[in-house]
């Protein structure tokens, strides 16, 4: 469900970015590359493409039992 207008790119950073529908009425900006991820309850915040948040920490892309999830986007005007 990930329901996007296509990449854009970030008006504070000029990193590319993306949109990712988190519930009704909820948008969030993500990165716009995927990170293969485990779940870890010691990890990062990251969402899936069906918005939905979990724990995780980034795994290589070789290695069996990952999925893709993306960062939120937290630029703060660098760049």
């Amino acid at each position: 469900m990930k329901n996007s207008t296509g990449m854009k790119v970030c008006r504070k950073c000029g990193q590319m970015i993306d949109i990712i529908e988190s519930g009704i009425y909820r948008k969030t900006v993500v990165d716009a590359v995927p990170y293969y991820v485990v779940p870890d309850a010691n990890g990062e915040q990251f969402l899936r493409i069906d918005g939905s948040k979990m724990l995780a920490r980034e795994m290589p892309f070789e290695t069996s039992g990952t999925e893709p999830a993306y960062k939120p986007h937290r630029c703060g005007g660098r760049g």
